[in-house]
């Protein structure tokens, strides 16, 4: 991970996710504040959050597929993508 971020060009944000924190070797990329991480609790919908998925919770019975169509397509997504995560 450390060559990834040494080689990526300037003003390049990179994020990596996972299931499981990273082995040792982000250690160095964290102490040196080139690497942040995210608990599940701040990644976790809140109430208001929730509320901008209603919309498009409605009229939808069959849940494989509510997963497959919910994307930032949607209107109330795309808004929230854009002026809570993007705009940060």
């Amino acid at each position: 991970m450390g060559e990834l971020v040494a080689s990526a060009p300037e003003g390049i944000r990179l994020v990596v996710a996972g299931r499981t924190r990273p082995c040792a070797g982000p250690t160095r990329l964290r102490g040196d504040g080139f690497m942040v991480d995210v608990p599940p609790a701040d990644l976790a919908f809140d109430r208001s959050e929730l509320l901008l998925i209603v919309p498009f919770l409605h009229g939808r019975n069959d849940s494989a597929r509510l997963v497959v169509d919910f994307d930032g397509d949607d209107p109330a997504v795309a808004g929230f993508l854009r002026s809570e995560i993007i705009a940060g």
